[in-house]
């Protein structure tokens, strides 16, 4: 495929229009890019889908530079397969948005009401609702009639080992169950689009305080549609942590909680582990870590929090793998305090 393209032409209706800049609109699809006039009534109609890039130059083949007063762009064709993952998943975070909300309420309604619990292979830490079954048969059944290609993978249960797919979506119908049940409000509904092991888009909505965390790879953090960062804490002993838990993690996490607790300004234990990494991006923790966590749990964290500028590894801070089968650690901060987290962390598990 060509490099450079700045001649003014037409886009046919079934390219995707991709970028709005410096008064000029430039679209690309399967042909080279080519550049529309924006202050042409004609071309109007032919911009079904804008795509803004939070930071254009971070995007080879988007946008390199300016050329002239003339108001032209270069553009350089981009990767084929980046490109289009840039564009879907603005696409899919949309979609799991509206999925998630209709979700959200299912859970209101069902709130403090004589739901049925049960309990996961006789343990009574962890808990099932019919609400979680409720809530994840109406986000597979829309997924599915939307994306039938697609597989899923949730809390109650999935069907890419007998369809696998490129594209995953990785699904916690109520995160923070037993807080639900106990009608304490910190719950959420976490929804993810992984392509092989990269997340591209992820929700987490918690219903009772009306806050909608999403991001999608390339465009940013956002809660309620205005943007997030993480924050700008630089020091482990000014840091507001969070941890969890959970029914697997055997006691691991203790002794680690008393090595960090006297050397931060405090650690909370909420009961929701898409919420903590959701607070983390929007900066009202600074960090958090979890023992045995399952990638329904995180992986919409994952993507909200690097969009919103922080990091996310293990707890040894090497990267995850989000297609493991069995569950796994996390360490998530805002980029500032992970080595020092790092650190720490070992050294309470020694």
């Amino acid at each position: 495929m060509p490099g450079d393209t700045t001649a003014a032409t037409t886009c046919a209706p079934a390219d995707d229009c991709c970028i709005v800049a410096a008064g000029i609109t430039a679209c690309a699809a399967k042909t080279p890019p080519v550049t529309l006039k924006a202050n042409n009534p004609a071309n109007k109609n032919k911009i079904p889908n804008l795509f803004i890039p939070k930071n254009p130059k971070k995007y080879t083949g988007v946008i390199l530079r300016s050329l002239s007063q003339k108001r032209k762009l270069t553009f350089t064709t981009p990767d084929p397969a980046q490109y289009h993952n840039l564009m879907d998943s603005k696409h899919y975070v949309d979609f799991a948005k509206k999925i998630a909300k209709k979700a959200g309420e299912i859970l209101l309604d069902y709130y403090q009401t004589n739901i049925q619990i049960n309990f996961k292979g006789g343990d009574k830490r962890n808990l099932v609702t019919e609400v979680d079954l409720l809530s994840e048969k109406l986000i597979v059944d829309a997924i599915k009639k939307e994306f039938p290609d697609h597989c899923f993978m949730a809390e109650e249960g999935g069907d890419c080992g007998i369809k696998p797919s490129e594209y995953k979506w990785v699904i916690d119908p109520v995160d923070g169950t037993t807080n639900y049940a106990h009608g304490y409000n910190f719950y959420a509904v976490s929804i993810a689009l992984m392509r092989n092991n990269e997340v591209l888009a992820g929700v987490i909505y918690a219903p009772m305080l009306n806050e909608m965390f999403s991001a999608a790879k390339g465009h940013g953090a956002f809660l309620n549609d205005k943007p997030l960062h993480v924050s700008k804490t630089e020091k482990l002993e000014t840091s507001l942590l969070a941890t969890g838990f959970n029914a697997n993690e055997k006691g691991r996490n203790l002794p680690i909680f008393k090595h960090v607790l006297p050397k931060s300004q405090g650690i909370r234990r909420a009961g929701s582990a898409a919420l903590d990494m959701a607070y983390t991006a929007a900066g009202r923790l600074d960090g958090y870590w979890e023992f045995a966590i399952y990638p329904w749990d995180i992986a919409a964290g994952v993507i909200i929090i690097q969009e919103a500028g922080g990091t996310v590894t293990d707890l040894e801070g090497k990267p995850l793998n989000l297609s493991a089968p069995d569950h796994m650690t996390i360490l998530s901060t805002n980029g500032k305090i992970h080595a020092e987290m790092v650190k720490e962390i070992g050294d309470g598990n020694r």
